[in-house]
């Protein structure tokens, strides 16, 4: 926090007149804007309320924004340009928002050390440490009649200490689901799912 401070008592940073570096990604014209511009909206309304109240124990927030258009790659370019900006070292936190600009940015996050914030839920995400597993996942066959066989599916995550996001991950929110669905008398569900990690990633703890 840039300062000392005594339990029981207050913290004040020694020197906060450059102000605390935030840095924020947004698909504004690509595949997700009408989710990620509301989204980004949030973000802008909370940060400015901060600065209004007083910013962070005194220390203004100062933040910049940049559309990616949902592109992984020009992702990269503006991490890239931000990291190479003179504030990179002050620079405390990014925001991004979707899976893909996430699961691209997240590696380097971590080797930077920098706080990455984000929009996606995908379950490798939330991993502090390495994972490395093997789990059986159940199947059924898709002709009548039904018969349920169980294959082993390798899964793991290279750890990501740096990556953040406030919802629950999609792998919980689907053991969440089936588990209503078992309570509430279901005996069948089907899942439909598009290729991409953050799709696929979840559908073994659904079964």
């Amino acid at each position: 926090d840039g300062g000392s401070g005594v339990p029981g008592g207050s913290t004040t940073p020694t020197d906060c007149r450059s102000g605390i570096e935030v840095r924020l990604l947004v698909d504004a014209t690509g595949a997700t804007s009408g989710v990620s511009v509301p989204y980004l909206y949030g973000e802008l309304d909370y940060l400015r309320e901060l600065n209004e109240t007083g910013g962070i124990q005194g220390c203004p927030i100062r933040f910049e924004y940049e559309d990616y258009g949902y592109d992984i790659n020009r992702a990269q370019k503006i991490y890239d340009t931000w990291k190479a900006s003179r504030t990179w070292d002050k620079i405390v936190a990014i925001f991004g928002f979707g899976s893909g600009d996430t699961l691209q940015l997240a590696p380097a996050a971590k080797i930077d050390q920098k706080p990455l914030i984000s929009a996606s839920y995908f379950g490798g995400l939330a991993s502090p440490g390495p994972i490395d597993i093997n789990v059986s996942v159940p199947e059924l066959n898709g002709t009548q009649p039904f018969s349920e066989s169980s294959f082993p599916t390798h899964l793991t995550s290279d750890g990501f200490p740096y990556n953040f996001f406030a919802g629950t991950d999609y792998s919980t929110g689907i053991r969440i689901a089936m588990f209503h669905v078992k309570t509430a008398g279901g005996k069948r569900v089907g899942f439909f799912h598009c290729d991409q990690p953050y799709c696929t990633g979840p559908i073994p703890a659904g079964r």
